[in-house]
This record gives structure tokens, C-alpha cells and sequence, in this order.
């Protein structure tokens, strides 16, 4: 990894490779400099892939990037530059913070970068440990995160959706630990963050209490589930989808033993059954164009009182203003229409069941496809449910019309 600054005194003075991140850098040649190092881990690498660069290039988002973007993406609006003939060829994804007065960025990347979205994270986090007022803020992530994205000629997909990255907590220990456990790092645990919107369910850590476990593992569907059906485009921390733990470290980059390491094989019998789920709606994403649109979602008439999107309230009509401004509201409905088809995502983050009542019209047939309380995903047709169905507490169901919107 190599890790470079832009010195005070540029004056026959080496880069300094021990200091992470661009400092200052706010000029032209600093920019070019920045693509030029990405540039070679865009290249093939021996053995076949991409070398898969990671950069922090928060700090180049003021003015800066969007110049070399243009350059590198719009030839066109640059006669002197023709198209970067690496670079125009690949995704470029931002992770848009860096230390220092505006060095938080997100939303600031000009087309086509995409987004690491860290309120999309503690959002859905947040919504899922049962917080107050949280429906709105999950209700506008799940459509795209619009408030920072939606500008610029930039589509839906331009967010970066994630639960958990290379740093933090993983998705097991989201679930298992309300505080940070860095004491193997040898800095009596002042080191990692503190906020990380977590919560144990009863006890820290390990626990061999069955209700506790079960709880924890309907969270944890909850979380993928949510974030492989929001628009935008899901990132998912390698080892999540087979419980990795990190004992609650959140901060284990000095190690290189059992809290770093990934099981590649031997899952227990709960994360083996949590693996097929997260399989199972990887599948039911890639399979149903609604989950994954490009445009922006806002409510838009589709005809025969259809929308692009509608939020509902549990009786089935439609979220008012009073509803969104309750802080005691954990349950509500998203429902997407398209032209042929149209799906539901039911859920209640509340400590109660709830009822839900499901629209009847223009639809012929609702037929269930996820129930994250039984670890339930069905990549086929799914199962045929009543008008009315029951929501358990802490949980969410998925379901999809299954002949789309009446003729």
C-alpha cells in the first residue's frame, strides 16, 4: 500500500511515505498525482482481476476532482485531453471523508464516481436497534439517499450502501457487543470509535442463551436483508455472511491471527443457514429490476394510482405527515410500482407484532418472498399470504405482486 503527502517545500524534497493521506494538496498537479497513483491497481493484475485500488480522496472533491473527472470520463468537454484509456474503463468509488475542516465530502463527487454512504450505515443501524425517530431518515435511504445524491445528472446507484468496511465492527459483532473491545491492541482501548450504533441484545459477547442468539440472528437477517433491497448499491464486508467476529474489536489492523482472520470453511449450523439467506436475497435483488433502479424514487404517478414509491402505514394507506413526525414510529411499509410488477418491504423494528394491512388494489395476488423471523428467502415465486398478514416484533417481510397491476 503506498501511502504519499505533498510536502510544505515541493523544493527538491522526496514524497514522505509513512504519512496517510494528500495533506493540502488543492492543486492540479496534487490531483493528477492522486490519479496517477490509482492508475496502475486499475491495471489487470498477474493472475487475472484488478488489483482493486482504495483510495481516501475526500480532500480533491472541492473543484479540484471534478475537473480531472471530466478529463478522465468527458474528452469532450476537454479538447486538449483525450479519455483516460485506464480510468474511463472502471468504477471509481469514493470513500468521500478525510481529517481537517471540509474534509467531509459525501454527495460532493462529481458523475460518475460512486459513494461509500456512512449515513446509509448508521441509519439502517440505528432503525434496527429499535431508535426513535429514525423512519424517516431509513425511509430516504432506502430510496436512494436522494438528499445527497440526487443532483448532477447522478443516478440512484451512485450510493455506495453499507453495514460494515475494513474498519469498525463486523456484522456478528454488531449484534453481540454495545462497546468496543480493543484491548489486545495495547492501548487500553482508547483507540477505535465509540459510536458504533451496536447493540448486544442481553449479553456482551458470547452467549450460549438460545432467545439471545435467535434474536441476534433475525437482526443480522434484518440488516442484510434491508440493505440488499434498498436502491443504491450494496457493499458487503467479506466474512459477514458467515458471522466473522473480531470479538469486538473495531479496530484489529495490527493483527494477523484469529481476530483478523476469515473461516473459510466449517460454519456452524447457524451461520451456514445464515449464508443460504444471504444468498438467497443476493438472488432475489439481481432477479427483480425493482430493487435496483437508477432513477430516483419520489413518488412519481405511474397511472391506475400507481407510484414509483409509496410509504404506507400498517392499516395500508398512506404515510402523513403526523405519521413521520411520530418518534414512537418503528413500522411502516416502502411499495414500489413499476410498469409490470410492484413489491412491498414491510417493517417493524417495534418490540410488538405488527399487523399489516396489505393494498388490495390494482393487484390481483401477493405472494411473500422474505421473512426475516423464520430465515425465510424464496428465489422463485414464493409463497401465497392473505391481505392481512402479521409481522413479528423485530422483523420484515418482503412480498411481490405476483401478475402486477390489474388490466
Amino acid at each position: 500500500e503506498g501511502r504519499y503527502t505533498h510536502p510544505e517545500d515541493r523544493q527538491n524534497k522526496p514524497l514522505d511515505p509513512h504519512f496517510k493521506g494528500f495533506g493540502r494538496a488543492g492543486t492540479n498537479d496534487a490531483g493528477e498525482f492522486a490519479f496517477d497513483t490509482i492508475r496502475p491497481g486499475a491495471v489487470p493484475a498477474p493472475g487475472g482481476g484488478l488489483q482493486a485500488p482504495h483510495i481516501v480522496v475526500g480532500v480533491l472533491a472541492r473543484g479540484l476532482l471534478k475537473r480531472l473527472a471530466s478529463r478522465i470520463y468527458f474528452p469532450e468537454d476537454d479538447e486538449a485531453h483525450a479519455a483516460d484509456p485506464v480510468l474511463s474503463k472502471v468504477k471509481l468509488i469514493a470513500e468521500p471523508w478525510d481529517i481537517g475542516p471540509g474534509g467531509y465530502q459525501l454527495g460532493g463527487f462529481p458523475p460518475p464516481f460512486l459513494e461509500w454512504n456512512d449515513k446509509y450505515r448508521d441509519g439502517i443501524r440505528r432503525f434496527w436497534r429499535g431508535d426513535a425517530r429514525q423512519v424517516p431518515e431509513l425511509a430516504d435511504r432506502m430510496a436512494g439517499s436522494a438528499r445527497q445524491f440526487d443532483h448532477s445528472g447522478r443516478p440512484a446507484t451512485a450510493s455506495v450502501n453499507f453495514l460494515t468496511a475494513h474498519d469498525g465492527f463486523t456484522l456478528m459483532d454488531v449484534v453481540s457487543y454495545d462497546d468496543k473491545h480493543n484491548e489486545a491492541n495495547g492501548e487500553d482501548n482508547r483507540d477505535g470509535h465509540s459510536h458504533n450504533l451496536s447493540h448486544n441484545w442481553g449479553v456482551e459477547g458470547p452467549t450460549e442463551d438460545e432467545a439471545i442468539l435467535e434474536l441476534r440472528d433475525r437482526i443480522r437477517r434484518n440488516l442484510i436483508a434491508t440493505t440488499l433491497l434498498s436502491q443504491g448499491l450494496p457493499m458487503l464486508l467479506m466474512g459477514d455472511e458467515v458471522g466473522r467476529t473480531q470479538d469486538g474489536n473495531n479496530n484489529g489492523y495490527c493483527h494477523d491471527n484469529e481476530i483478523n482472520w476469515l473461516p473459510w470453511q466449517d460454519h456452524s449450523p447457524r451461520n451456514a443457514a445464515f449464508l443460504e439467506f444471504v444468498r438467497a436475497v443476493i438472488q432475489i435483488r439481481r432477479s427483480r429490476p425493482l430493487f435496483r433502479q437508477r432513477r430516483f424514487l419520489h413518488g412519481r404517478p405511474l397511472g391506475d394510482g400507481l407510484k414509483d414509491v409509496a410509504w404506507l402505514r400498517p392499516d395500508g394507506a398512506e404515510m402523513e405527515q403526523a405519521n413521520w413526525d411520530d418518534p414512537q414510529c418503528r413500522s411502516f411499509a416502502m411499495m414500489l410500482g413499476g410498469p409490470d410488477a410492484a413489491a412491498l418491504v414491510l417493517l417493524n423494528a417495534s418490540e410488538e407484532e405488527e399487523e399489516f394491512s396489505l393494498p388490495a388494489a390494482p393487484f390481483s395476488e401477493w405472494r411473500l418472498l422474505v421473512d426475516s423471523a423464520r430465515g425465510f428467502a424464496d428465489t422463485g415465486r414464493g409463497e401465497a399470504i392473505d391481505p392481512t398478514v402479521t409481522v413479528p416484533e423485530r422483523s420484515m417481510m418482503v412480498a411481490e405482486s405476483v401478475d402486477g397491476p390489474a388490466s
